[in-house]
């Protein structure tokens, strides 16, 4: 009977909710849902106070009823507010727009007026807040007409999944934006004559924070993992929100606490009180909560080489306390206990016995000191930092490093090799964000240092040394180390320094430099391979357009790592002097060496040193390069110099391609000026230059041009001149060298000649060779009749004409025993010097448009000589041609001559010891020595 009775109960509550059921799908059936929507609209439209549009409403009964909103946006204001309102602006970002809201409604309470609703789910919702200043964003609503009784009310889930907030304070530009929101809250409330009365929301959210606020911070924050639980409790009528509960999780640290929000509907009045601390525990969390890049620092670790705690306890506390509006923010106060911390990379201890306070707030954070010790030196911290949004901090470091332990424990490079333990005492004091005003004053001493790298694989090892700040100075007082048998002593100030260390480009770090060594191994310190092609070679196949070891000049250049340098604005002066130098098997002696960078040219002021038996003298600038884009392109260059009695061969033989046997003792002197190259290699088409070249004693050694003249003479064994003197003037141009006249006198024979011959070895050499009778009585075949019938001068030498074609290895050779080839010394003499103002002129309008400036005038008359008139023309106004500075101008004529002795002879007065008000224009300009040289 018992069963029969229940059966029917069943029965009847099946056939209710059959009833209910028709009755909501006819309803479902009946409404249209545009109509539905349109009321929804409306009322949210009048509960916000803004225009709610959404584009469809699905409406579904099983397995739950459900209600759906989808593509829903709330605008920034109403079409109209009894005609007063807002005009809509087109184009303007909305308040909120929503891909999908869906409410699940309990539809029984619902019937008794309870709200009772199962779930809300709001899918990528995207908010747009934009405020002015000190506007409130915490916006009231409409009230609307009570509806319900008084009962509960409740949410038992509501979700927000992939949701966006963007935030803009028009007036001080600072942004915000929390991404990939996930939200879950459960809300549980009170009505109260048809109004909510208290409201309990428990949940959690969790976010990634970006956000750029230069009035509050001064470093952005991007990608910040954010996560807060909170268990609170709203009281709608006193408006105060009691947080119970309230744990935020920055990273891996979470910070617990409670509080409270009052009156948070009204802007003048509204209070945040919060309290926050971490549990007393170890500091793995915090170090979690680092950057994988700086937990990984250096960037070579392993993972099983991250940073971490190994023992000491840490805890932060923090409360914020404060009005809420009117463009009032509350204030932030704390600090954060460290006891006995110690750091770890891997299992290997770095950092132990770490303790101090360091207390902070939303303006500033301070410490009294941090003690611990540092790799097994004693370390003590201080800081102290005013004003997150421009930070000025006074900071203070002392400890010691112990380069081997750091070594051991993968903080310097893997490929470096470290001892010794650098003394640190050093200050920062001033603005971060302003750098010129920072000063960093103490000192750190590197005695007893060393370091071996793949870069100095002999070894770098710091005697002694000191170097000194103070303010925007750094100076190094008598550093002297030792790189395998090398040394080096250095003394060094810099201004300026450490603007240009933060990036900054003014103002323009200045250097002072000195330096001396006893001796420099360079073979050891800068190791060459015996195969590598030298710099001169390069130089002369660029020119001959010719190739090297297989391949072109260029390629060899990529290939050796030859590179324009691309200079950052700084202003050097730098004295160095080498009492021996060894390079490449040579001995070098007494080097002295001024050099300079000025306006990002680099100037070889004076360079002298002694080698090969005698002395040479250069100087040297490496005009401003030219860009296309960011890419270095060219820069022109200048380079004077003189050698004295030098011995030639083995001069030749380094310096050149000649390869022939040339003996004595050489003296020369020239200027070269040419655009070089992206790979330091000079362009043909701008190439020009000149000197003199005089050779006492010599002797020619098997010559193929003494040879293919001894056997057009018939004259065996003729292979070799001893001669007194051979010396003239030389030009350069593009790739041909022309001699206008070239005199030779060994006591005997003796030769006028002229003519050029390309660096690849074609020849044009014509002139006049006096032959004595020693040789004349030797000479046989068709010219012995008429050398000997020929008229002699008065020293009894015989005049003959004489040319030399074809190639320097395969010389053709033809005699002209006329009284015209007597003469041909001086007609070639005018045919070279015609020629080489024409090609100069040429060369100097390459250079000139090469960097784009205005093209030099000519001269007013034309002069003797080839060598004067490219003097005059190129390296008389290489000033304004290389963009030099001058000092004030003297009349044209003495400044012009003035120019071309600073500038062609570098051993004189002028040039090695300029006027100093004048020292710059008179410098010549030149490459990086190194590149020269090699």
């Amino acid at each position: 009977m018992a069963l029969k009775k229940r059966t029917w109960v069943l029965a009847g509550l099946a056939g209710i909710l059959v009833v209910v059921g028709g009755l909501v799908a006819a309803l479902l059936l009946l409404v249209p849902t545009d109509t539905i929507g349109r009321i929804a609209a409306e009322r949210a439209s009048a509960a916000l106070d803004r225009d709610v549009t959404f584009e469809r409403v699905r409406l579904k009964l099983f397995p739950v009823p459900a209600v759906a909103l989808e593509n829903l946006t709330v605008a920034r204001w109403r079409n109209s507010q009894d005609g007063a309102g807002d005009a809509p602006q087109p184009g303007a970002q909305p308040l909120a727009a929503v891909q999908r809201v869906e409410l699940r409604p309990r539809i029984l309470p619902l019937l008794r007026r309870e709200a009772q609703i199962r779930s809300i789910v709001i899918d990528q919702p995207q908010f747009y807040i934009e405020v002015d200043g000190a506007a409130d964003p915490v916006q009231s609503v409409q009230e609307g007409e009570g509806f319900w009784d008084d009962s509960a009310f409740r949410v038992d889930r509501f979700a927000i999944r992939d949701g966006t907030v963007e935030y803009v304070d028009i007036t001080t530009g600072a942004t915000a934006r929390l991404e990939e929101i996930d939200q879950e809250l459960r809300l549980v409330g009170e009505m109260r004559e048809g109004e909510l009365a208290r409201l309990g929301l428990t949940g959690q959210l969790s976010a990634l924070v970006t956000a750029d606020m230069p009035d509050r911070l001064a470093v952005p924050v991007q990608d910040l993992p954010l996560r807060i639980e909170h268990d609170a409790v709203l009281d709608m009528a006193t408006e105060i929100a009691g947080i119970e509960r309230l744990a935020v999780t920055l990273q891996e640290l979470t910070l617990e606490g409670s509080g409270n929000i009052e009156s948070w509907s009204d802007p003048a009045a509204r209070r945040v009180s919060i309290q926050l601390a971490s549990s007393e525990a170890d500091l793995e969390p915090i170090l979690a909560s680092l950057p994988d890049d700086l937990r990984s620092w250096p960037a070579s670790a392993a993972a099983e080489e991250q940073w971490s705690a190994t023992t000491g306890r840490g805890r932060l506390e923090a409360t914020i306390d404060g009005r809420l509006g009117d463009g009032e923010s509350p204030a932030i106060e704390g600090y954060f206990l460290l006891e006995g911390i110690a750091l770890a990379r891997g299992s290997d201890p770095v950092l132990t016995d770490l303790t101090g306070r360091v207390d902070f707030s939303n303006e500033s954070a301070s410490t009294n000191g941090v003690t611990g010790v540092l790799l097994g030196a004693p370390l003590r911290l201080g800081f102290s930092a005013q004003d997150w949004a421009a930070p000025v901090v006074d900071a203070s470091i002392a400890t010691q490093i112990d380069f081997a332990r750091a070594a051991k424990l993968g903080l310097l490079p893997p490929e470096w090799t470290a001892r010794g333990a650098p003394i640190i005492d050093l200050t920062l004091a001033g603005p971060v964000q302003e750098p010129t005003d920072l000063a960093v004053d103490g000192q750190i001493s590197l005695g007893g240092v060393f370091l071996e790298s793949p870069e100095w694989p002999a070894g770098v090892t710091v005697s002694q040394g000191v170097l000194e700040f103070a303010g925007s100075q750094i100076v190094g007082n008598d550093l002297s180390a030792m790189v395998g048998e090398s040394d080096l002593r250095i003394d060094f100030a810099a201004e300026d320094w450490l603007p240009y260390a933060f990036g900054e480009e003014t103002p323009t770090p200045r250097i002072a430099i000195e330096g001396l060594s006893r001796f420099l191994n360079l073979d050891a310190l800068f190791p060459v391979d015996p195969n590598e092609p030298t710099y001169g070679q390069l130089f002369f196949a660029r020119l001959a357009n010719s190739e090297v070891a297989g391949m072109s000049a260029t390629a060899a250049a990529q290939e050796a790592g030859l590179a324009l340098p691309d200079l950052p604005a700084l202003g050097l002066d730098g004295r160095f002097h080498v009492d021996r130098v060894l390079q490449k098997g040579s001995e070098i002696r007494d080097v002295d060496l001024e050099v300079g960078i000025v306006d990002r040219q680099i100037e070889v002021r004076n360079a002298s040193f002694e080698m090969l038996d005698g002395g040479i003298r250069m100087a040297a600038r490496l005009g401003e390069p030219t860009y296309v884009g960011d890419s270095i392109q060219s820069a022109p260059f200048t380079v004077s110099f003189a050698t004295d009695e030098v011995e030639a061969n083995s001069f030749l033989q380094r310096f050149t391609l000649f390869r022939d046997n040339l003996g004595g003792v050489l003296s020369l002197d020239g200027s070269l000026t040419m655009e070089l190259d992206r790979n330091l290699l000079p362009d043909p088409a701008t190439v020009t230059g000149g000197g003199n070249l005089a050779i006492a004693g010599g002797r020619l050694v098997n010559w193929s041009m003494v040879r293919a003249l001894g056997d057009r003479l018939g004259v065996e064994g003729f292979d070799t001149i001893n001669f007194r003197d051979w010396s003239g003037p030389f030009e350069l141009v593009g790739s041909r060298i022309m001699l206008a006249e070239s005199t030779l006198e060994s006591g005997e024979i003796g030769a006028r000649v002229g003519g050029s011959f390309e660096v690849s070895g074609q020849l044009d050499v014509a002139g006049t060779i006096y032959l004595p009778p020693s040789l004349t009585s030797r000479v046989g075949g068709e010219y012995a009749s008429r050398l000997t019938s020929a008229a002699a001068g008065a020293d009894g030498r015989v005049p003959v004409g004489i040319r030399f074609t074809g190639s320097a290895r395969q010389p053709s050779v033809a005699l002209d025993l006329t009284e015209a080839g007597t003469q041909l010394a001086d007609q070639v003499r005018e045919e070279v010097e015609s020629e080489a103002r024409e090609r100069v002129e040429t060369a100097v309008d390459e250079l000139v448009g090469s960097v784009g400036i205005p093209p030099v005038e000519s001269p007013a008359a034309v002069v003797d000589s080839a060598r004067q008139r490219a003097e005059e023309a190129v390296v008389g106004r290489l000033q304004g041609l290389l963009g030099g500075r001058r000092a004030a101008d003297p009349e044209p004529a003495e400044a012009e001559a003035d120019s071309v002795e600073a500038a062609v002879e570098p051993d004189s007065a002028e040039a090695a010891e300029p006027e100093p008000e004048a020292a710059d224009s008179a410098a010549p300009t030149a490459p990086d020595s190194s590149a020269s040289q090699r």
